[in-house]
C-alpha cells in the first residue's frame, strides 16, 4: 500500500532529480556456503543516502504493529514536510523465530527500497531472500506433514468478522489452541478439520451481538 501527503509537488520534483542518477546496490556480501555474492542492506542504504540528502529527502524504515503480522513502513520525507509512504506486511512473521524474522525483515527492507526508489542490484539472488524462502518452504512442509490449514483469505475473513470484538477473538483463539494442542495466535493456524466448528461459533457470536 502506498500513501502520500496532500501536496507532493516539491517531493516529486526532488525525486525526478534522484531518478536521473543511477542507483545501484553493489555486492558487498558473500555467501560462502552457496558461493555467491549479494548486496547487503548497508549497500542499499549507501546507494541512496547521498543522492537523497542532496535533494533534501530522508529515508526511514520502521515496523508498526499489524494484525496478526507486523508491517514494514518505508517513508520518504522531504524538508518541505511532503512525504510518500509504502507499507508491506511481514506475512507469517508472528509464527516465526527471531532469526527467520530478521532475515525476512532485511529482505523486505531491500525490496521496499527497490520498489519506492527503483534501485537496481547486481545480483538476482541474495542471502536474506534465500533464508526467507527456505524458511517458508520448511514451514510449508511442516504444515503439510501435520495438519493442513485454511487459506490466508479464509483466515482474514474470519478475523474481519471479529475485528471489533477483540475479547471474544482472544478467547476463541485460546479455545482453538486447546483443541489443536498448540499455541494458535491467528486464524492462519486453524486446521481445515476444525474450520467448520469455528465458523459456526463466529456466526453464533455475531447473531448474539446483533440481537
Amino acid at each position: 500500500m502506498h500513501t502520500m501527503s496532500r501536496k507532493c509537488n516539491l517531493l516529486v520534483q526532488a525525486l525526478v532529480r534522484v531518478k536521473k542518477s543511477e542507483l545501484v546496490a553493489y555486492k558487498d556480501g558473500r555467501n560462502e556456503h552457496r558461493k555467491y555474492g549479494y548486496a547487503t542492506i548497508n549497500s542499499f542504504l549507501k546507494s541512496v543516502s547521498g543522492i537523497l540528502s542532496d535533494n533534501d529527502i530522508v529515508l526511514t524504515q520502521v515496523l508498526r504493529e499489524g494484525n496478526p503480522d507486523p508491517i514494514l513502513q518505508t517513508l520518504l520525507l522531504h524538508e518541505s514536510g511532503q512525504w510518500i509512504k509504502s507499507e508491506i506486511p511481514l506475512i507469517g512473521a508472528s509464527n516465526k523465530g527471531s532469526q527467520d524474522i530478521g532475515s525476512q525483515l532485511t529482505y523486505m527492507r531491500k525490496y521496499s527500497i527497490c520498489a519506492i526508489l527503483g534501485v537496481q542490484t547486481e545480483d538476482e539472488t541474495d542471502d536474506d531472500g534465500t533464508k526467507a524462502q527456505e524458511s517458508y518452504e520448511k514451514e510449508k512442509e511442516t504444515r503439510n506433514d501435520h495438519k493442513k490449514c485454511i487459506t490466508d483469505i479464509e483466515a482474514k475473513q474470519m478475523h474481519d468478522k471479529l475485528a471489533d470484538d477483540p475479547t471474544y477473538l482472544h478467547w476463541l483463539l485460546e479455545q482453538i489452541s486447546r483443541k489443536q494442542n498448540e499455541k494458535v495466535t491467528s486464524f492462519n493456524q486453524l486446521w481445515i478439520s476444525n474450520a467448520n466448528d469455528v465458523s459456526k461459533m463466529i456466526e453464533n457470536r455475531l447473531k448474539v451481538k446483533r440481537g
